[in-house]
């Protein structure tokens, strides 16, 4: 069954629903013939078509986080309209710490659209389009919300994911394989690797995203032999 997906006009919806759901931008395998069927936590959901694309590869269940108030109302109104597969929402975010953040309200980009994939920390204290969120450690989000253990968390929120990663220990012992969208220079995708490495991860495959600078794909996996990637 084909999900029905919902975007927004004057915004780059329809880009990202192309590049991450029909494209499969990040490269998932299908589960549809395996005996075990995965779970999956994406972390920076925007509007579901990450999760709708691991549930229409054969995702058993998808725990769906978004901070943002525009993003996450889509989100619930793409799983309302949806019986594909089971999808567990939350307005919430990830970083380090468990605090209240500040997210900017995107610009107007070449006076035509508006990009609500790439939302950042507020820098303008008392600018007036701001949202406020609650952001929670990776590992009280995978300890209190999801507490099972985890086949795939796809991470992609424009902030700080290296260190969120860093600072999960619940990782090393309760995900089997990560993928995420960053933006890092070359000397930041090595200690990517090292960092991952030392999480037990043993093998991470990057990919430069084309026509974004400094942006990767990366897969990682605790095993040689991938069964989640097609790499």
């Amino acid at each position: 069954m084909t999900p029905i997906l919902k975007i927004r006009t004057f915004c780059n919806d329809q880009y990202v629903l192309d590049k991450i759901f029909y494209t499969n931008f990040y490269r998932i395998r299908g589960f549809k013939d395996t005996e075990r069927k995965p779970i999956v936590v994406d972390l920076g959901a925007h509007c579901g078509f990450f999760t709708f694309t691991a549930l229409s590869l054969g995702a058993k269940k998808v725990y769906a986080f978004e901070p943002f108030t525009p993003n996450y109302k889509m989100l619930l109104a793409n799983v309302g309209d949806n019986p594909i597969g089971t999808v567990i929402p939350y307005q919430l975010g990830v970083y380090v710490a468990p605090i209240c953040l500040t997210l900017n309200y995107p610009q107007l980009i070449k006076n035509s659209y508006f990009d609500f994939a790439n939302i950042g920390l507020d820098t303008n204290v008392g600018a007036s389009e701001v949202c406020h969120c609650c952001v929670l450690p990776l590992d009280d989000i995978l300890k209190y919300y999801v507490d099972e253990p985890i086949d795939l968390v796809k991470i992609s929120i424009g902030y700080s994911e290296m260190a969120t990663l860093e600072a999960s220990s619940l990782i090393t012992t309760n995900v089997s394989h990560i993928c995420g969208e960053i933006a890092l220079n070359e000397d930041g995708i090595n200690k990517l690797k090292i960092l991952l490495a030392n999480k037990g991860f043993v093998k991470t495959n990057v990919y430069p995203v084309e026509g974004e600078e400094h942006k990767w794909l990366f897969h990682s996996s605790r095993s040689g032999t991938d069964p989640m990637f097609n790499d």
